[in-house]
């Protein structure tokens, strides 16, 4: 694996765990304060849309944008790459100013239309719609500061980038818990409204001192006609294939309260393995991938490829021995407190486990996903995602009659493996491989690993059981006392199978410390 992509992936996925951290807490909080209940279903319907639309458009803005902008800047010059960048923020940021608006005009008739079973009772549907006006403007001011962040991978400058989301989950959290006791789940939205604000804040004045780029616009410019014949069949497909959440509200809300907060806390778990798992190498060889597009070397892209998904499977293994051997106590340790009872915790566990496939699903898919984005085709994937999502529709439907609200999260999780396997295939036809020789042997190294990992968590949990000092220790110290030791066994062993790379990488390491 190339060093410069691995030391890259390392230091994103360090600081993306950092974000991911803090917005963890962030929903330890909403769980201790408000549990899974009334308050925190409304706010989850109320996010609904804001989450949906930014995700489609700052997706849609990744994949069609960075590549186009590298292209600009390849074959062109920087002026112009810099006039196209900057037509196009406009141009974005105005379509969401009027989303926004007309949302916050039909907000109760969104809330009605996403969450049923809720808007029955119309003190909830208020509460969930003046969340939601609440909620909108902050999905304008997340998609400007993605659209920075962009701008900043797209350079690879990653550090930046990957620093401007952690300033506002810290800041949203530090608001919310602050206005919690006075404003109740509104100071939620305060804190999410503000937290967005900041990322802006943050990357603006750093993107002026550090590229100095000319205001130019141009609002006819050929760029943006290029943009947006790669967007607008994205944007088509992705509207359906990225609308899981409203699946899931749309099912949840038939049942008891809670069951919205429920799937809400093992969603985000399960996202948390997968932000974990593939976050950084995606963002690293995405940029990568598209250079190689644009300067006609598609012939390497398959060791790109191969070194994006060697690092997903390096990253993604541990994580999932912790959630198989450890997840009801993960789940427990996380958010049974205050407001969240032992039965919250054992629901979210039961629904944690119904996106375990997902998260497999997701974070090697990412990388493929991001193959096509290289390659400027946005329509393979819109069209294999939104044949998945009414196959995740139809599931989740039939499946609560048997399963209850747990239905969204299994039809996700088959949904999920059938992209996963349908994009592979496509892909492997078009370029003739995938992987490079040694693949499978690099995944069996990684399995033993992970062999001896769960071996190790077993032993320790054994010896808390027989030894009665450790037995007196506290749960989250206990979680700790497994993971480390665990974590500890899997990186032993991952670097006694992968001698001669991690020999490459600290000899590299020395001769760069010596220069």
């Amino acid at each position: 694996m190339p060093s410069r992509i691995i030391r890259a992936s390392v230091v994103v996925t360090v600081l993306s765990l950092a974000t991911m951290a803090a917005s963890v807490l962030f929903q330890i909080f909403l769980a201790a304060i408000f549990g899974a209940g009334v308050a925190t279903d409304a706010y989850l319907a109320a996010i609904t849309i804001p989450t949906v639309v930014n995700t489609v458009f700052l997706t849609a803005m990744n994949i069609t944008f960075i590549p186009v902008f590298i292209e600009y800047e390849t074959k062109a010059n920087r002026s112009e790459a810099w006039r196209v960048a900057n037509s196009f923020i406009v141009i974005i940021l105005a379509i969401l100013c009027g989303v926004a608006l007309v949302g916050s005009l039909m907000s109760e008739s969104l809330i009605s239309l996403i969450a049923p079973g809720l808007a029955q009772d119309e003190a909830t549907l208020i509460l969930a719609a003046n969340l939601q006006r609440i909620l909108l403007p902050a999905m304008i001011l997340m998609a400007w500061g993605g659209l920075l962040g962009g701008l900043f991978y797209a350079q690879q400058a990653f550090v930046i980038a990957s620093l401007a989301p952690l300033l506002g989950n810290l800041t949203g959290l530090a608001l919310a818990w602050t206005l919690a006791a006075t404003a109740g789940i509104y100071g939620v939205a305060i804190g999410v409204l503000a937290g967005s604000a900041i990322q802006v804040l943050f990357l603006l004045p750093c993107l002026w001192v550090k590229y100095r780029p000319p205001l130019q616009f141009a609002f006819n410019h050929p760029g943006l006609r290029q943009i947006g014949r790669l967007m607008l069949p994205w944007l088509l497909g992705a509207m359906i294939y990225k609308a899981n959440p409203i699946v899931d509200r749309v099912v949840a809300s038939q049942f008891s309260a809670g069951a919205i907060s429920i799937l809400g806390y093992a969603y985000m778990l399960a996202q948390v393995a997968v932000f974990t798992g593939s976050k950084g190498a995606s963002l690293v060889v995405f940029p990568t991938m598209s250079r190689l597009v644009s300067s006609g070397q598609r012939q390497q892209l398959p060791l790109t490829i191969d070194t994006g998904l060697r690092l997903v499977i390096t990253f993604m293994t541990p994580v999932a021995v912790l959630l198989l051997f450890l997840g009801e106590t993960i789940v427990s340790v996380i958010f049974q407190r205050g407001a969240f009872s032992a039965a919250d915790a054992r629901l979210t566990t039961l629904a944690l486990g119904g996106y375990s496939g997902a998260i497999l699903a997701l974070s090697l898919g990412n990388v493929l996903a991001y193959v096509y984005y290289a390659l400027q085709d946005t329509k393979t994937p819109a069209i294999v995602g939104s044949l998945g999502m009414g196959l995740n529709l139809a599931l989740a439907l039939l499946l609560s009659n048997v399963i209850g609200f747990l239905a969204p999260a299994v039809s996700y999780s088959i949904m999920s493996l059938c992209n996963f396997a349908v994009l592979a295939m496509i892909l492997r036809r078009r370029l003739g491989r995938l992987i490079e020789p040694g693949f499978f042997i690099f995944c069996g190294k990684v399995g033993l690993a992970s062999l001896a990992m769960a071996a190790v968590i077993l032993a320790t949990r054994q010896s808390v059981v027989a030894v009665p000092a450790l037995a007196q220790w506290s749960p989250p110290l206990q979680l700790i006392y497994h993971s480390l030791s665990g974590i500890v066994c899997y990186l032993i062993c991952w670097g006694a199978g992968n001698r001669a790379l991690l020999g490459q990488t600290m000899t590299r390491i020395r001769q760069r410390v010596a220069t």
